[in-house]
């Protein structure tokens, strides 16, 4: 027919192939991109969860599935799984799975011409527990002197720990070995820190922690001592002034003398009790008194010579304040007694340069100055015999150079020991069966030339009088006091009791050992009695 000839019948011959081609095109489209997959898996391979029954789902990549499989932990699950709504395939467990890691695989095939199948296979663990948290620094209500605060402590490892306080907050994140530390900087004034640690499945703990943010130092204004104060009569350092801005019970109160820390006591107001103040590591001696924010701190006693004094204050974040003061001290002229340090005056440190010459380490006259070259002679003094060198006059040193006295009362002999060695023993006379010598180790606190013997408090010197001194004084011609009750070391004229047991419990000498003796020793001089 003319149809198949026109114009027309080519129009729609052309229009046919034409569909036919764009139908072919979108097929192969589809069956290229429509290839079936197991994508989006969850929960997601090597992830944790806190469900115990958690949806375990994925994208098949294709509307038509067959020959599903689904196995978890070895166990065919498939005729648990369902299409969702978005055409996602999953599955719930119908029973809580045990903590730990799980496994799960999936198979599936599908009509595409170009690839039917696809295959995966993933792991996940299930985590129900809360991590473990703990702070390690600050302490609970520590006082911190910085704004910026290291925070530290232990968690899960690889947990995620959130810092929070009013106005802030710091993410770190926890190590291999689970320690974590953050630094931020925190407000001034008590801050609030709630530290909350959560694991790779959710799971979270948390805890707080209180700080006190204090960076600004106690303002200190000092009355006493003044700039080179001099102490003649005394050796104990009265210190005041004021703390204006700061609670006396924040603070620390002290005084260091030449570098050493001297004195230091903690400002609890006078009603505290003892405990309390033991509480917090300090003596309960009264040496502080408090009138509001004004201070008298008593110090212990200074060495003889010039001082250098600071008096401070810390509160109790670690802010220091500190006003520093020269002070000299000369209130005696007995070497024994008392630390010495350079620029000491007078007859104490004469005989402190007559003992370093015995020693072998000072030489030349003496000046009545501990000056640089009297310390050079105590340094090598201290060295000689192993005591910290510092050319000082300090408890330790003060004691090898005074010496000691030993009374053996089995052998009746008493032994001057000087610089750690004996230096000269001498014949005694003890006490009697009825009035024995003490036994243990006692200081020299008295000494006199020509005493005058007074009657102790005794029933054998009832009716006795004062005896001056001269030929009929029981305790001839020098007195040497000891801290023992009425003992003391002294001479005496009856020479043939010497090497017996025959006084009221004294050491006896002959006259000649005693004045001897009585230039060797010094005020604070140990004593020993021993059997």
């Amino acid at each position: 027919m003319q149809i198949l000839g026109s114009r027309r019948g080519v129009y729609v011959t052309v229009g046919v192939g034409v569909i036919a081609v764009v139908a072919a095109g979108t097929f192969a489209v589809n069956q290229v991109f429509g290839r079936p997959a197991v994508d989006a898996p969850t929960p997601a391979p090597d992830s944790a969860t806190n469900e115990p029954r958690p949806v375990i789902s994925f994208d098949p990549g294709v509307g038509d599935v067959t020959d599903l499989r689904v196995v978890l932990d070895g166990e065919d699950v498939t005729a648990d799984a369902m299409r969702t709504p978005d055409d996602k395939i999953m599955l719930v467990p119908e029973t809580p799975l045990a903590e730990g890691d799980h496994q799960v695989s999936v198979q599936l095939a599908s009509n595409n011409l170009i690839e039917d199948s696809a295959s995966r296979a993933w792991a996940f663990s299930v985590d129900t527990k809360a991590p473990p948290i703990e702070v390690t620094a600050p302490m609970q209500n520590a006082w911190i002197s910085n704004e910026t605060v290291r925070i530290t402590g232990t968690t899960e490892p690889g947990g995620q720990v959130l810092i929070g306080w009013e106005g802030g907050k710091k993410r770190v994140r926890a190590g291999a070995r689970g320690k974590w530390s953050a630094q931020p900087d925190l407000p001034e004034g008590a801050v609030q820190l709630e530290i909350t640690a959560t694991d790779k499945a959710g799971n979270s703990t948390s805890t707080s922690r209180r700080v006190r943010v204090d960076s600004i130092a106690p303002e200190l204004g000092l009355n006493a001592p003044g700039a080179k104060s001099k102490l003649t009569d005394t050796d104990i350092l009265e210190v005041s002034g004021a703390v204006p801005k700061d609670p006396p019970e924040h603070l620390v109160y002290g005084v260091t003398v030449n570098g050493k820390k001297w004195t230091e006591v903690a400002g609890i107001e006078a009603s505290d009790t003892a405990s309390t103040l033991e509480l917090y590591g300090f003596d309960p001696e009264p040496t502080l008194s408090l009138d509001g924010r004004r201070f008298t701190l008593t110090s212990d006693p200074l060495p003889q010579g010039e001082n250098t004094v600071v008096v401070w204050v810390r509160d109790r974040a670690g802010n220091l304040a500190k006003v520093k003061r020269e002070v000299f001290v000369d209130t005696t002229s007995e070497f024994g007694d008392n630390d010495m340090v350079r620029g000491a005056v007078g007859a104490d440190v004469t005989q402190l340069q007559e003992r370093l010459k015995e020693a072998g380490t000072y030489k030349g006259k003496t000046t009545e100055k501990f000056d640089k070259k009297t310390e050079g002679a105590v340094r090598s003094y201290q060295k000689r015999q192993r005591l910290p060198i510092n050319g000082q006059i300090d408890e330790a040193t003060r004691s090898a150079l005074v010496g000691e006295i030993i009374v053996d009362l089995g052998d009746r002999r008493l032994t001057l020991i000087r610089d750690n060695k004996p230096v000269k023993t001498y014949p005694v006379a003890i006490g009697t069966a009825a009035h024995p010598s003490p036994l243990g180790s006692y200081t020299i606190t008295t000494k006199q030339v020509d005493p005058t013997w007074n009657p102790p408090d005794s029933p054998w010197a009832e009716g006795l009088g004062p005896i001056p001194p001269g030929p009929g004084n029981p305790l001839g011609t020098r007195w040497i006091g000891t801290s023992a009750p009425a003992i003391g070391i002294h001479g005496t004229y009856d020479s043939g009791s010497i090497g017996s047991a025959a006084s009221h419990g004294c050491i006896r000498m002959h006259i000649p050992d005693v004045e001897e003796l009585y230039e060797s020793v010094a005020l604070g001089m140990e004593v020993t009695f021993q059997s």
